[in-house]
């Protein structure tokens, strides 16, 4: 999770739950978010405490902002051959990038 220069990268839901409250956001933000990982929330004890926030999913508004692009996954530069592991910190970061590169297309 990235919350300006807050990071936390931890599957605890309570410490996830802490870190989402202490932000004092308004919306959740995710690449691909709204029909993955808000499934897999709702089914854990962290969607009660979440599911009022305002959910933004940058998968379809990369589609409908940069149609002309064939591929709309996350670019994970920080990925090598050797090594194949994601990293959600990293993700949520390129996230965070690709949602500010929509805001200027609207």
């Amino acid at each position: 999770m990235v919350y300006n220069d807050d990071t936390l990268k931890i599957s605890s839901l309570s410490k996830a739950k802490e870190f989402i409250l202490k932000c004092n956001c308004r919306y959740i933000c995710g690449h691909n978010f709204i029909e993955f990982d808000l499934e897999i929330l709702k089914e854990t004890s962290l969607y009660k405490d979440i599911k009022e926030f305002t959910f933004i999913d940058t998968l379809p508004l990369s589609i409908l902002l940069f149609n002309q692009k064939t591929i709309h996954r996350l670019p994970k530069n920080y990925k090598s051959e050797d090594d194949f592991d994601n990293d959600p910190v990293e993700d949520s970061k390129i996230t965070l990038e690709l949602l500010n590169k929509q805001q200027l297309r609207l």
